[in-house]
């Protein structure tokens, strides 16, 4: 198989290949859609746990973008694959 997207962790000696980055978004149980989480190129997120109930589902969706500067963007249907 061929990904057509640069690999993460990216690899140093590589002069073609650039730095994946991410967008994460967040819905919390109430809000009416996603929220953006700062910090775009994280690889990761933290969530304070503080200020969710136990047993709340959080949405979680990610956008990925490489060197390409177009996002392969999650599509709006959670059960599609």
């Amino acid at each position: 198989m061929i990904d057509d997207l640069d690999v993460y962790p990216p690899q140093p000696d590589d002069e073609v290949l650039g730095t994946t980055e991410f967008t994460w978004l967040v819905k919390a149980p109430g809000q009416p859609t996603h929220v953006l989480v700062p910090g775009r190129a994280a690889t990761a997120f933290a969530v304070d746990p503080a200020s969710y109930t136990p047993g709340d589902l959080l949405e979680v969706r990610v956008e990925i973008y490489d060197r390409m500067p177009e996002a392969m963007n999650c599509g709006t249907d959670p059960t599609a694959r």
